[in-house]
């Protein structure tokens, strides 16, 4: 080992490792037990080298560019006493160590919000088994803390809502709670409340937004609970508390109840008929012959399509499909819509909408009114169509596993979940429930030509 100099910038720059294998070091002549190290492939680092009770202590002081001389003999000094006073250094710089991180954990408690935990958890989170957010999924995640005051395009001087959690987005992660969280939700549910001027014991529309809400702030914190930045700050899951959950609308307020009864179908079909907007009526008809969700058929493209197959394939959010879709049958009724339904230039869905920032029909409610209007059918929603499907399906006498197939449902029995039928057999029961459809519906029988 070298002998003692005193310790100066350019000696320090000149040293160099004894050869590959072992290191060059430096000994302080002023300042004892202070060392310069450099390994093979390193570079030079101050050290302690001394010992207590008998065994050696050594650690490492800090690189030589960032600790100047006179610090690094500082601290070589106060560890020195440390031990003259019967305290290891390691155990000493340790606790200090702990005590630091203690203090920015209790900062970040405060400094950290849930607006912040949230922007992040749409930026890094993921959905089931991995996958990545479904793209409604991400705009309901956005939409929950929009700030609102937005103009609606094409809609005047209306303009956007703050979303229902927008109050909670600077409350620090730390202080936000279960009874915070009520308060929050609780004020949403009457504002939603007060405005609503519908049929007593059904839900306002927007009390379905607060649990959907309610629902993705707990996906948030079982997700920061595993993150490790958030994990110390995350005390339990407010979303889940009771004093939440107790005080959220039911979800059965329309659920199950809006659907179009059999005795219904010729005068909403009627009304359907008089739709200015052909698309529009294509895509309402076609929601209720197959079944599928508003999203999955409003983003059908003419790609999706085989004609000489007699299928197309679908988006399908069910978590029981690998890639997010699935095949159902093109029955002579379901075909017919498709083909008399116009085509927009440089479109590449079914149902266009050129106004629409997705390019495809995005809201029905509105062409959906007047029919409902004209089959005196008090409440119906979009989604009471696929309903009406099952519905029917169930009086045409159509098996239930090729009816929850052709919805992408999971199946109910064992047996159909290890035997999903094949594509012509589901095609047999879809043409049948269209026949059904037609006949109750007072519809001519569908002939080639319009095929």
């Amino acid at each position: 080992m070298s002998n003692k100099v005193k310790l100066s910038v350019k000696r320090i720059a000149d040293l160099r490792p004894v050869d590959d294998k072992n290191p060059g070091f430096l000994i302080d002549a002023d300042t004892p037990n202070l060392y310069v190290r450099i390994r093979p492939r390193g570079k030079p680092a101050f050290l302690f080298v001394g010992s207590m009770a008998g065994k050696a202590v050594n650690l490492v002081i800090g690189n030589t560019q960032t600790w100047t001389i006179p610090a690094a003999q500082e601290e070589a000094r106060r560890m020195r006493t440390l031990i003259d006073r019967g305290i290891h250094p390691k155990l000493e710089r340790e606790d200090r160590e702990a005590e630091t991180a203690k203090a920015i954990a209790a900062k970040s408690k405060v400094e950290i919000t849930v607006g912040q935990v949230w922007e992040d958890y749409i930026a890094r989170g993921v959905g089931k088994k991995g996958r990545p957010w479904a793209p409604t999924y991400l705009r309901s995640l956005k939409s929950a803390m929009h700030a609102g005051g937005e103009m609606f395009p094409r809609c005047g001087d209306k303009r956007t809502v703050q979303g229902p959690l927008f109050v909670a987005r600077d409350i620090p992660v730390g202080e936000f709670d279960d009874d915070a969280l009520a308060d929050i939700l609780g004020d949403e549910l009457d504002r939603i409340g007060e405005r609503f001027r519908g049929e007593p014991g059904v839900n306002p529309p927007g009390y379905a937004v607060v649990n959907k809400a309610a629902e993705s702030l707990s996906g948030m914190f079982r997700w920061a609970s595993r993150e490790r930045e958030y994990k110390s700050l995350i005390n339990g899951n407010p979303a889940r508390s009771p004093t939440v959950q107790d005080n959220l609308p039911s979800k059965t307020g329309v659920r199950r109840l809006d659907f179009v009864e059999i005795v219904q179908l010729e005068k909403f079909f009627e009304g359907l008929s008089t739709l200015p907007n052909r698309t529009m009526a294509g895509y309402l008809t076609g929601l209720l012959i197959t079944g599928a969700r508003r999203q999955e058929l409003a983003a059908l493209k003419w790609s999706d399509i085989d004609f000489d197959l007699k299928k197309l394939t679908i988006a399908d959010k069910s978590t029981q499909t690998l890639h997010r879709t699935r095949e159902i049958p093109l029955a002579p009724w379901l075909e017919s819509v498709i083909r008399s339904t116009p085509k927009i230039d440089n479109n590449q869905y079914v149902f266009a909408a050129p106004r629409s920032k997705l390019g495809y029909v995005q809201d029905a409610r509105k062409s959906l009114a007047p029919v409902l209007e004209h089959a005196k059918i008090k409440h119906l929603t979009p989604h009471g169509l696929r309903r009406t499907f099952s519905l029917v399906g169930e009086a045409a006498r159509c098996p239930s596993g090729a009816v929850e197939q052709i919805m992408g449902h999971s199946v109910s029995s064992m047996e159909e979940h290890y035997k999903p039928r094949r594509i012509d057999a589901l095609r047999e029961e879809l043409v049948r429930l269209e026949e059904f459809v037609r006949e109750k519906a007072k519809l001519p029988a569908l002939e080639l030509a319009e095929v």
